[in-house]
């Protein structure tokens, strides 16, 4: 379809589906920025001016607009931006009533704050609290447990203190675990001279006979033989 351009007079092809969008008056991006422009403001060029008609339709528009810079307010309108205000606890060198004090300490009790007064974050705060104790078989550990059994075994070099067995694994299969055990069975009692290094095997026999256990390991442990 032939079509002439609304800028220049030129004419051009045109596609159905572009006349069903709504396209098809311009030729080119050209003739369609030229016409757009004549009914823009001028001053969105650069180098533009202000028409008369233009500073009057501006004028008319911020009449009474409390954002114009430079102008004078009516005392009707100062009164009302007073009344507005009065009372506000956000206003800069004002001082707060003992009510409004009192509300917001309320509202802040609780709050962890920093030096600064600003309210400290999750994961800040979830830092700060006390470790829960670590469970083990219904059993309450010190909460760095995991640490502290750590350091035994490699102070023991993995083996187990009676047997010299290692951790063997073999896929998803553990074929020997290597634990911690309490020599005075005191399980909050995480001296390195109290925990030694057993197999799952040897750490069961320990459940039997309990005092010849604590003779036998402390002695080991004093003399410090090794596997």
């Amino acid at each position: 379809m032939i079509k002439l351009c609304k800028t220049c007079g030129k004419e051009f092809i045109v596609y159905p589906s572009q006349l069903r969008i709504g396209r098809g008056k311009f030729c080119s991006w050209n003739c369609t920025v030229k016409t757009i422009t004549k009914n823009l403001n001028p001053m969105a060029f650069k180098g533009g001016k202000h028409t008369e008609e233009w500073k009057r339709k501006m004028s008319e528009r911020t009449k009474g607009n409390k954002y114009r810079l430079g102008t004078k307010q009516t005392d009707e309108w100062i009164k009302k931006i007073s009344k507005i205000n009065k009372g506000n606890k956000y206003r800069l060198g004002q001082k707060a009533s003992e009510e409004t004090k009192e509300k917001m300490r309320k509202s802040m009790t609780g709050q962890t704050r920093s030096h600064k007064g600003k309210p400290w974050s999750g994961a800040r705060i979830k830092s700060q609290q006390p470790k829960k104790p670590v469970k083990i078989s219904d059993k309450e550990y010190d909460p760095n447990w995991k640490e502290i059994r750590q350091k035994i075994y490699v102070r023991d070099k993995g083996k187990c203190r009676e047997c010299g067995v290692k951790t063997v694994c073999l896929g998803n299969d553990v074929k020997k675990v290597i634990q911690c055990h309490h020599i005075d069975y005191n399980i909050t009692n995480n001296d390195p001279k109290n925990l030694i290094t057993l197999c799952a095997s040897c750490h069961m026999k320990t459940n039997f006979k309990r005092e010849n256990w604590i003779k036998y390991y402390k002695l080991k442990m004093k003399e410090g033989i090794q596997i």
